[in-house]
């Protein structure tokens, strides 16, 4: 009887240790992660105090994406190396035509270099990177009065 005692006392030892892990991932999160991105992010950074399994368990994170992602960020693919010297010419580009180029004069200026890209996936990188052509000014009749 004092044996099944004891066993109970350390489960229930157990579960408080597991509670006061749980609560402490949750404190250092700071605020619920709401995009997605960061969530993985998280894990990564806490990985050395708690275990993985539990850390992805209380952000909403499968284990298996969690790797994927870890994998992904240490040997990107061949179209994430693409993207990213593509962002450099944008970038370049963009500063040239003096921050006014939208995706379509980009890709023009990029077919004139010889680099053939769809306008969507020149888009997408150009948000990624917060760049956006300017456009013309509302044109206004002036009156003048004599």
């Amino acid at each position: 009887m004092a044996q099944d005692l004891q066993s109970e006392v350390d489960a229930a030892l157990r579960e408080i240790r597991h509670l006061h892990e749980q609560q402490d991932i949750l404190k250092n999160v700071g605020h619920f992660l709401q995009t997605v991105p960061e969530r993985p992010e998280r894990v990564h950074a806490m990985r050395l105090d708690h275990s993985i399994a539990m850390l992805c368990d209380n952000l909403q994170v499968s284990p298996s994406g969690f790797y994927d992602w870890d994998r992904r960020r240490q040997l990107p693919g061949f179209r994430s190396l693409e993207d990213q010297a593509l962002v450099e010419q944008i970038t370049v580009i963009h500063a040239e035509g003096r921050q006014t180029y939208g995706s379509p004069r980009i890709g023009n200026e990029l077919r004139a270099r010889r680099r053939r890209h769809g306008r969507n996936r020149i888009a997408r990188l150009m948000r990624g990177r917060d760049l956006c052509g300017r456009q013309k000014g509302r044109y206004r009749v002036q009156i003048v009065q004599w």
